[in-house]
């Protein structure tokens, strides 16, 4: 049963997919005055290689797809956890039985 859930997982990816507006600076700006009106918004995939943070930013599509990927990286991960606590328990079974 949990081998068929890894066998429904689509694509995936580590990260996370965030969206984020800004000031631009000019003082003249509405953005600078209006939080309502700040530029945006703009949408980034942030993930870890190496210990350091890798930012993409991304089209409105694109973090569309890269969210999908990052919901079913988790599921890969706590699908994984299970398996393992199955895995160490039957181990330890056959271990005993030895």
């Amino acid at each position: 049963m949990l081998k068929d859930a890894l066998a429904t997982l689509g694509y995936f990816c580590k990260g996370t997919v965030t969206s984020r507006t800004f000031k631009c600076g000019r003082a003249s700006c509405a953005c600078s005055r209006d939080p309502e009106r700040r530029h945006g918004p703009y949408f980034e995939w942030t993930y870890k290689v190496a210990g350091k943070t890798v930012y993409h930013r991304l089209s409105l599509p694109e973090a569309r797809i890269y969210k999908e990927g990052a919901a079913e990286y988790r599921k890969l991960k706590a699908l994984l956890r299970r398996l393992e606590n199955v895995s160490r328990r039957v181990l330890a079974y056959k271990a005993r039985r030895v």
